[in-house]
């Protein structure tokens, strides 16, 4: 069975997931990794692993999360979801957990994926919002190199944060969106770091920050000046954006990747958007690019994740649904596979 040896721990936070694997870093943290398989036995062979990289303050057991791996289960894949640290269910061993740019637990499990293996599995990457940008980030860094040493044949990710000098103004507009992450998520990120905080009041990290700037923070960006920037060495908040935003790496991305957004996304500015990054321009000329850029009329943040099809049979047919994007995106990991299998047969 694909990946049985790694996955040591049972899952016990959910239903969907069949294992658990707790992996070390190198600052003596660690993070979750959570698996399903295609055949839960071992009788099917699969045809690769897709890793799911979740957004914000979210983890494996999210919907979306769920509904992403269910998608790829579907397609034939192994999946395995990574929790970013401090989102399993299990507090994380620091002060430092995660952020918009944070690739080294995704390379960390890549290669240990690679390691001792003669002959690994193919891998894909899947992402969404925050998750979405740690991924695009992450195969810019590494180019050729994603697929050359970490075996890494595609990706496909949706709701990207593309220029978040941009969308802060956005998130923090009155309203819905201030609602949703000046109220839900700022009050469980500062309920997280506060709790750390006074986990280990005697760390270094501790001595950058301020227990009373973190509790007072009223927007993201002020949580971000509080807790983001000290503990991982940007500026400000608009340093953090400018150095962790993903669309300065997309040039630089060597596998296959789709990108799927909505243009009626609230949280971003809806008059920005990479087209000329992309292998197809806004006027529909093709370039050369590993890079295919999608931006759907409708959709908002993720909406369209819950979204089925008008001529969906599923529920009658007594299988799991798959919402719309994770279908979309599981379809573009299916063709990725079928190309590379086509390749190596001739």
């Amino acid at each position: 069975m694909l990946l049985a040896s790694l996955a040591s721990e049972p899952d016990k936070h959910g239903s969907f997931w069949d294992h658990r694997q707790r992996i070390k870093t190198s600052n003596n943290d660690f993070f979750h990794v959570d698996y399903k398989y295609h055949s839960r036995d071992g009788t099917t062979s699969s045809k690769g692993l897709v890793v799911i990289v979740h957004g914000l303050q979210s983890n494996s057991n999210s919907s979306l999360s769920v509904d992403m791996g269910r998608a790829y289960i579907r397609q034939g894949f192994d999946c395995a979801c990574i929790n970013f640290r401090g989102c399993s269910g299990v507090p994380n061993a620091g002060l430092r957990a995660y952020h918009l740019g944070f690739t080294d637990d995704l390379k960390q499990y890549l290669s240990l994926l690679n390691s001792g293996v003669e002959k690994p599995p193919p891998i894909f990457v899947s992402g969404f919002s925050l998750g979405a940008n740690v991924v695009l980030k992450a195969w810019g860094e590494l180019g050729m190199s994603a697929y050359e040493d970490y075996n890494v044949y595609g990706a496909a990710v949706c709701g990207a944060p593309f220029e978040n000098e941009r969308n802060v103004n956005c998130v923090q507009k009155a309203g819905f969106n201030k609602l949703v992450y000046n109220g839900s998520l700022l009050k469980s990120l500062k309920t997280t770091a506060l709790n750390q905080l006074e986990r280990y009041p005697d760390s270094e990290e501790a001595q950058l920050l301020c227990y009373d700037e973190i509790a007072n923070s009223e927007e993201i960006s002020a949580f971000e000046n509080a807790v983001i920037a000290p503990l991982f060495g940007f500026e400000d908040n608009i340093d953090y954006y400018r150095k962790t935003d993903c669309v300065q790496f997309l040039d630089r991305i060597r596998v296959p990747t789709i990108v799927i957004n909505a243009a009626d996304d609230p949280f971003f500015d809806p008059n920005f958007f990479p087209f000329d990054k992309g292998c197809t321009s806004k006027e529909g000329r093709e370039k050369r690019s590993a890079v295919r850029l999608v931006r759907t009329k409708y959709g908002g943040h993720l909406g369209y994740m819950f979204h089925q099809r008008e001529d969906d049979t599923r529920e009658q047919e007594g299988r799991d649904e798959v919402s719309f994007m994770p279908g979309e995106l599981s379809r573009f990991i299916q063709h990725v596979w079928e190309r590379r299998t086509s390749l190596m047969k001739r």
